[in-house]
């Protein structure tokens, strides 16, 4: 048995001792204690992270311990309300998006062998928070799982198109065939019916609408889809949301929707974080307008729906906006005869009724001006026709350099259709660089069909 200070911790410590066998007892060995509680906190909902300082928490007599003091949280009742981390001697309370409620959290210090732990509760207040819009979509109701999925793939949207904000790509025409629904996602829960939302036109005044459902978006968002009447055409369109009437929409405790929206410019979610003000959303819809510039024209649109003529997902030729049907995959019917049919086709001018207005303007044609003209439209839709009626035989990758030159070979001789040709002009290949399976075609047949397409392009 032996007194003194052993630990050098300024108290009197007794050791027991038993030499022969190498153990020994510290009757006053300090070891960690709370030395001033962690208090219970109440954050409002939405709170910035908080740091709490845990050195003045824990204390140890010894200041060798003292000093090399650890901590770590070791019980948290509620991470999805609160998370936390420990840098060092400081403790991050990190409050989560829109929530509220209660949370009981433990940390632990530790000093040498020891531990000690202190419990405190973390109780988060609700806010009153105003309903938003954070995304527009549009779909058709046949749209393929397939294409739905492949469209979530390329980040273009989860259950539909997704309308893209905060640029002038807001105003890209869509070029989709039966473009039936509209789905507008909100940050909670809202009272909806069918005559909260308005779709205005400049080519239809008033598009009417069937029916509104409502649901869970698979981002967890509540989301409410309006299905139309009948499918849009080309147009350029305004959807309003009501949050200005009697009957606007309201989350489920009354708080109006926060709506304010301008085209071009905002990004989700809406609103100016005051109750009220309608959503007025500008899109344009251009069937077979690929390139969304508010023009249907032989390039690159027709180029480009040739080139992707049999191909589906996966194929290196393949979009899914040259798949107007939005089923994965790109045929004669209906996508090239979509194409073919709206080939010289543009935005009207003007713009729809409704509360928004354009601030920044897209690629697409001015209410004032003209459509510009393509050259010799009802010809050239004739050839493409032709070239489509016998796409079977004639489709290809590109024309052969030399097709014209060896044109005087036996008629029944087959070429292999597998290098560019170079004419004298580049919108003859428009027509021909068709992508598909096939491979072979007669000398006569290509240059037959050289001679109807070329002057005319």
């Amino acid at each position: 048995i032996a007194l003194g200070d052993v630990d050098g911790d300024g108290d009197l410590d007794a050791v027991v001792a038993n030499s022969s066998q190498g153990n020994r007892v510290w009757l006053n060995n300090s070891v960690p204690v709370v030395l001033n509680p962690l208090p219970d906190i109440t954050p409002t909902e939405d709170a910035p992270n908080l740091d709490i300082d845990l050195a003045p928490v824990f204390h140890d007599n010894d200041p060798v311990d003292d000093a090399a003091m650890t901590y770590a949280v070791t019980a948290n009742s509620n991470t999805s309300l609160v998370t936390t981390s420990v840098m060092g001697d400081t403790l991050t309370l990190d409050f989560q998006d829109d929530q509220y409620g209660t949370a009981a959290i433990t940390v632990t210090a530790t000093s040498g062998a020891n531990t000690v732990s202190d419990t405190f509760n973390v109780t988060i207040t609700n806010v009153n928070d105003l309903p938003k819009v954070t995304e527009v979509l549009v779909r058709g109701s046949a749209w393929t799982a397939n294409f739905l999925n492949h469209l979530d793939s390329l980040g273009l949207g989860d259950g539909g198109y997704s309308i893209p904000v905060g640029s002038a790509a807001q105003l890209n025409a869509v070029p989709w065939l039966d473009l039936n629904e509209i789905v507008i996602r909100f940050s909670e829960q809202v009272n909806v019916d069918l005559a909260d939302l308005t779709l205005t036109g400049v080519n239809v005044a008033n598009y009417n609408l069937s029916g509104v459902t409502t649901g869970t978006a698979p981002n967890g968002d509540f989301e409410a889809v309006w299905t139309l009447a009948a499918p849009l055409a080309t147009d350029k369109l305004r959807i309003t949301l009501d949050a200005t009437t009697g009957g606007a929409i309201t989350d489920t405790t009354g708080n109006v929707l926060d709506g304010e929206w301008t085209d071009t410019v905002s990004t989700y979610p809406s609103g100016d974080n005051v109750a009220g003000g309608d959503f007025a959303f500008r899109f344009n819809q251009l069937l077979a307008d690929f390139n969304g510039d508010g023009l249907v024209t032989l390039n690159p649109d027709g180029q480009q729906g040739l080139t992707a003529q049999a191909t589906s997902i996966g194929d290196g030729n393949y979009s899914v906006f040259l798949d107007y049907s939005g089923d994965g995959l790109i045929t004669l019917n209906p996508d090239a005869q979509v194409l073919i049919t709206n080939l010289a086709t543009a935005l009207p001018g003007g713009e729809p009724s409704g509360p928004g207005m354009v601030t920044a303007g897209p690629s697409v044609i001015s209410a004032s001006a003209s459509p510009t003209p393509v050259v010799r439209p009802n010809a050239t839709a004739a050839a493409l026709r032709r070239v489509m009626a016998n796409a079977p035989k004639y489709r290809a990758t590109a024309l052969r350099h030399d097709a014209i030159g060896r044109a005087r070979a036996p008629a029944t001789r087959p070429i292999n259709l597998t290098r560019p040709i170079h004419l004298g002009t580049n919108r003859a290949r428009d027509v021909f660089d068709t992508a598909a399976s096939t491979s072979h075609s007669s000398r006569k047949d290509v240059v037959d069909l050289l001679a109807e397409v070329d002057p005319i392009l």
